[in-house]
């Protein structure tokens, strides 16, 4: 019998779990137009093309067999304490999460302060399938660096270190995601047939958002879980 990670896992491999055939009206031009795509992702990709941060970098690296790293850097135009709190705030995820992940934190009012050994409780859907997610901050140490661990999850393993350095214009913050994914050989498989874009899709997704929100023109969420921290004035 297998569990909800090792079917969406299967699912993702075998493609039986697809996003549907969708059309999405993209507006900004003269004449608005409709595009038919096959996966939510693809569609994200070509909106986003357009609104990308130009000091966003990405890049994967393959550690040794079962291990892989995800490496992202941004420069936000932001103080460093500022861009700190506003990530140390876990309901502010929902606003740079893409809608086809449902993120729901779970009690979301009761849990919203950061510190060494917080943990928080959401739920997810991979590949079609709901399934909880939930992690663990360690090496908290503000407003330098935090990690968010997984201790239950789609992944058999995942390590997110947040690291955040003033540099000229603001400040340099770099994602460093260092996961293992379930089933061995298939799971490598399985994400370069699909895990690896779909990280690839969500933290170009986030890196749009975070832009606007540094600039001050990230506009709440229809859905609204929770209330986002503005920037400081």
């Amino acid at each position: 019998m297998r569990n909800s990670r090792e079917v969406a896992f299967l699912k993702g491999a075998t493609g039986h779990c697809r996003w549907g055939l969708h059309s999405v009206r993209i507006r900004g031009y003269k004449n608005a137009f409709d595009v038919s795509v096959l996966s939510v992702p693809l569609w994200q990709k070509v909106i986003m093309s357009f609104t990308l941060p130009p000091t966003f970098t990405l890049r994967f690296e393959r550690l040794d067999r079962a291990t892989h790293r995800l490496l992202t850097s941004q420069v936000l135009s932001l103080p460093r304490r500022e861009a700190f709190r506003f990530f140390e705030d876990p309901r502010n995820l929902f606003d740079i999460t893409p809608d086809w992940l449902s993120f729901v934190m779970n009690d979301r009012d009761s849990k919203s302060a950061m510190f060494e050994g917080a943990e928080f409780d959401y739920t997810i859907r991979w590949f079609g399938i709901p399934m909880p997610w939930k992690s663990r901050i360690i090496g908290y140490q503000p407003p330098g660096q935090f990690t968010d661990i997984q201790l239950a999850g789609p992944y058999r393993s995942w390590s997110h270190l947040h690291t955040f350095e003033e540099v000229s214009g603001g400040t340099l913050m770099v994602d460093r995601v260092t996961y293992q994914l379930p089933l061995g050989p298939l799971g490598n498989l399985v994400h370069a047939i699909t895990v690896r874009r779909q990280l690839e899709d969500i933290f170009r997704y986030r890196a749009a958002r975070i832009e606007e929100w540094a600039g001050g023109g990230l506009r709440r969420r229809s859905k609204g879980r929770h209330r986002p921290l503005p920037p400081s004035k």
